[in-house]
């Protein structure tokens, strides 16, 4: 039965179309109305932190430092074996032992480098607390050194540094302070020796010093 109306086929695709265009322009007004906004923290995350002076970090000690230096500049390398044995007794006190087996480097004639077999033995005893420290270790071939370190306070460390081999004898006192953001340190030894070190943090990543010193006696020397 036709009432007078036509039925006409739907343009599926037509509609389809129609749709996605009506969604992006939809997204593309949202987007323009409410622009990304990164999460906190991430907008100035890539950029570098204000230096605070007032808070800077607390440097490493001059000692320390030289340490370091000499550790990746000059390791410890040797030809033999070594065997070390640590006991400890109590909490506080424990020994130790260390047998080296290797060999010395004598010059000869020539440029030439004779090498002579060498063993020594290593007895050490050790007292560690939470404000001082006792170190002492004697060998078979005459040396001997001892140690001795106090904590005057939170900033003040004092220490005492003796050593003994045939034919010569050293013995250095050192005092320690520490600051909020500096460290500093006064060496006296035989010779007569005098030393001073000081480091000043200037940012958060860096630090700078300098170290003096005067040597007497026979030598004479000095330098900064």
């Amino acid at each position: 039965h036709n009432d007078g109306f036509e039925a006409r086929p739907i343009n599926t695709q037509a509609v389809v179309m129609n749709w996605f265009f009506t969604q992006a322009k939809c997204a593309e007004a949202t987007a323009a109305a409410a622009p990304y906004q990164p999460p906190p923290g991430a907008a100035v995350s890539g950029l570098p932190k204000k230096t605070d002076f007032l808070d800077l970090p607390t440097p490493v000690t001059y000692g320390d430092l030289q340490r370091e230096i000499a550790m990746s500049l000059k390791a410890d390398h040797f030809e033999g074996g070594r065997f070390d044995f640590n006991k400890q007794l109590n909490q506080k006190f424990y020994l130790s032992h260390s047998i080296n087996m290797g060999a010395i480097e004598v010059p000869a004639q020539g440029n030439q480098i004779i090498k002579i077999p060498n063993a020594t033995y290593e007895f050490g005893a050790n007292v560690v607390d939470t404000k001082y420290m006792l170190v002492g270790r004697l060998l078979t071939d005459g040396r001997m050194t001892g140690r001795f370190r106090y904590d005057l306070s939170d900033a003040y460390k004092a220490q005492l540094v003796m050593s003994k081999e045939p034919g010569y004898s050293q013995m250095m006192a050192d005092l320690d302070y520490k600051g909020l953001d500096t460290q500093a340190q006064l060496k006296v030894g035989n010779g007569p020796f005098y030393g001073v070190n000081y480091l000043q943090s200037v940012s958060n990543t860096l630090a700078l010093g300098g170290e003096g010193f005067w040597l007497g006696g026979g030598q004479q020397k000095s330098g900064v």
